[in-house]
């Protein structure tokens, strides 16, 4: 588990064991109606990610081997390593300085073996007064043995804040789970991304709109409410300048115990209407549909290198 200062008791329980059930249905738990027939397994999963977090808090690489597939591939904003050796050198040159790892959540898709984990980071430098605090992700593809075979990292470009460690983390910076209104399948969850990237590449901006929930969340890189119409506006800003949209999933998760939520590692491509050059980038969005629309939608990508294409979507909704 992951280790816990004595005086972080004003810091949300974070790395508390996750709540699955408050009935039992034969021996399975219950979670909202939904029959937890894996618990067991999501345990583990919870486990595993909780000494990952100590892991990456205290440094200890070596505890790494436990979990990584000798030919495991980490895929960390962008930058590939390839073999279990070479992640623990890479990483152990990246964590400098104090870090500690907060863990908010996590969706298993117990089909495909993939886990995606979402974390508040707070690392302070030595000459640093305050402590920085970002939003991480990890995506993960799991072997029958629960071993990483790829974990990809990403950080919220956006959220940032520099903070005494022991402020309280805020409830502000990620969507709740919620009790879902209605419960999709997995492969209506796909259609559905399947329908928002064809109306985007066949630049049907009132398809793409009819997408949208007109209270939709999007971060980054907001900390409160967008709406419909701002997006609606950027969108059409970002067609004026970019043509050649393609979009196409690399990986898509689906945790049934969340049947309205999507997770997926997209490949989003387009081409700049003045020069034609081409750009392209891999990222991850998660989003939560409500009325068969997305009321939430997150995205993570590379922030040091942003594709122009990328960046124009997002300031252009940004600034309508």
């Amino acid at each position: 588990m992951a280790s816990i200062h004595k005086n972080e008791k004003n810091i949300k329980k974070s790395q508390s064991k996750p709540s699955i059930s408050t009935e039992e249905k034969g021996n399975y738990p219950v979670k909202d109606g939904i029959v937890i027939h894996d618990a067991d397994q999501r345990k583990k999963i919870h486990s595993m990610l909780m000494d990952l977090g100590n892991i990456m808090s205290t440094s200890d690489w070596t505890k790494l081997d436990e979990y990584l597939e000798p030919k495991a591939v980490l895929n960390r904003i962008n930058e590939e390593i390839i073999g279990r050796i070479s992640i623990q050198e890479f990483l152990s040159k990246k964590n400098k300085g104090i870090l500690k790892y907060f863990f908010n959540r996590f969706y298993y898709d117990s089909e495909k073996m993939l886990v995606c984990s979402e974390w508040i980071t707070r690392r302070k430098k030595e000459k640093d007064q305050y402590y920085h605090e970002k939003m991480v992700v990890w995506f993960m593809k799991l072997s029958k043995e629960n071993t990483i075979k790829t974990w990809y990292i990403w950080r919220d470009p956006f959220y940032s804040r520099f903070i005494e460690y022991y402020e309280p983390i805020s409830e502000k910076c990620w969507m709740r789970n919620r009790k879902p209104p209605k419960k999709h399948t997995a492969s209506e969850m796909c259609d559905f991304v399947r329908k928002k990237f064809s109306y985007l590449e066949n630049a049907d901006i009132g398809g793409w709109s009819g997408t949208l929930h007109k209270d939709v969340e999007i971060r980054p890189p907001w900390r409160v409410h967008v709406g419909k119409d701002d997006c609606v506006l950027g969108l059409k800003k970002f067609l004026n300048d970019f043509e050649d949209i393609g979009a196409s999933i690399l990986e898509i998760l689906y945790d049934y115990t969340q049947p309205n939520v999507a997770i997926y590692i997209q490949l989003f491509g387009a081409t700049k209407r003045d020069n034609k050059e081409r750009c392209e980038d891999i990222d991850l969005s998660m989003i939560m549909l409500e009325d068969e629309q997305i009321k939430y939608w997150r995205c993570y990508f590379y922030e040091k290198d942003i594709p122009e294409n990328h960046f124009s979507f997002i300031i252009f909704i940004k600034d309508s």
